[in-house]
């Protein structure tokens, strides 16, 4: 708000044009760019000269009684002189009158980005009297939410204003993926990241180990237990995380063998021979299933089976998948019921590759040896 204020120079009246706020007992205070009008009252014959110092005329009246002056030359200390020149050619001495002009400052920094769905708060100096954010009222805090162009206006105690503007971009948040298979058996993991290859990552494996590789392939447990696999990204500034838990017990195997004798239709009993599981599921091969620990189950028609057991333990399964035959009733003469041996370099069961589970059946005509392989896998559990 602005007033009217007599500031007497002997004779002469200057009426100046200001804030109304006073610096000090001699000195007014105005603004930067304040635009003040300035006029004496005195003969309308007499001519009038002004010194500006700090400012600019940037209008006057024919015989000079009046001025517009426009501060924007300099902030600080500066003055407003006039001299008369009466219609007998007198000249009085300057009259010197003191503003300060003051120019407040506001800085609301760099142009910032934003994550995805974060807030980010802008908090400024208390020592200003109003503040307008995006032409609103408000107070020295701002939170920033959304992308756009930030606009801050203040008032300070002298009644001049300031203002500042940023733009802020919004930039997606990282959403990585990963992929775990557990090898309970070795007490490992094997780790497949499935997020953008652009995007740096850091791994934590829950035992305090760490890595930055985008696929760090497999990492071995030294003790059995759960672990909380975390995966984070970070791109832009922003960063986002994942995290997985695995059970590693070195004791789950699944595997068992099929005990039978006979032809088709024969009844078989599976033995059961996993370790460290609590629960069972069993794919008999015959469109039938068994939740049993050790099923018993009649093969009505000759042919090769495929079995499966999937033996669980916590989140962990492991699966042990074995082929079997059922002979008609004129070929098959017993020979020994699942024999189980694994095979090593130079073993009595010449020709195979190690860890193989052996089926053998004579054959009446002509004599054949029924090999099956085990494999034993460790999945997650499905979602």
């Amino acid at each position: 708000m602005k007033c009217i204020k007599n500031i007497w120079f002997n004779s002469v009246t200057i009426l100046i044009l200001l804030h109304c706020t006073v610096l000090n007992a001699q000195t007014d205070t105005i603004c930067f760019n304040d635009t003040i009008l300035y006029e004496i009252s005195g003969p309308k014959s007499s001519e009038y000269n002004w010194n500006i110092s700090g400012g600019s005329i940037i209008y006057s009246s024919t015989n000079k009684d009046s001025v517009v002056v426009v501060w924007n030359e300099s902030t600080g200390l500066h003055s407003v002189e006039a001299i008369t020149f009466t219609d007998n050619y007198c000249k009085s001495e300057p009259e010197r009158f003191e503003v300060f002009v003051y120019k407040p400052t506001v800085d609301l920094g760099e142009n910032r980005a934003i994550c995805e769905g974060s807030n980010e708060l802008l908090l400024m100096e208390t020592e200003y009297e109003e503040y307008f954010w995006n032409d609103q009222p408000g107070t020295n805090e701002f939170v920033v939410n959304t992308e756009g162009i930030i606009k801050l206006e203040v008032k300070d105690k002298y009644g001049c204003w300031a203002g500042d503007s940023i733009s802020v971009v919004e930039n997606n948040k990282p959403e990585p993926k990963f992929d775990v298979n557990i090898d309970a058996l070795n007490q490992s993991v094997s780790l497949f990241n499935l997020s953008d290859i652009t995007m740096q990552y850091y791994w934590d494996f829950g035992d305090g180990a760490y890595s930055d590789e985008y696929n760090p392939g497999i990492h071995t447990y030294s003790v059995p237990g759960t672990y909380e696999i975390s995966l984070s990204a970070s791109a832009n500034g922003c960063s986002g995380s994942i995290s997985k838990d695995v059970s590693i017990n070195g004791s789950l195997l699944a595997d068992f063998i099929a005990v039978f004798e006979g032809c088709a239709p024969v009844e078989i009993t599976f033995v059961n021979m996993s370790t460290g599981a609590d629960t069972y599921y069993w794919d008999l091969g015959n469109g039938n299933s068994s939740t049993d620990e050790a099923p018993v189950k009649l093969y009505s028609e000759p042919g090769i089976y495929e079995v499966l057991l999937y033996a669980k333990k916590d989140t962990v399964t492991s699966i042990s998948k074995k082929s079997f035959f059922v002979n008609i009733p004129a070929l098959n003469i017993p020979l020994s019921v699942s024999k189980y041996l694994t095979a090593r370099g130079s073993s009595e069961v010449k020709g195979l590759t190690p860890d193989l589970v052996i089926n053998s059946y004579l054959l009446a005509s002509p004599l054949i040896i029924s090999v099956s392989q085990t494999e034993t896998k460790v999945m997650p559990p499905s979602s």
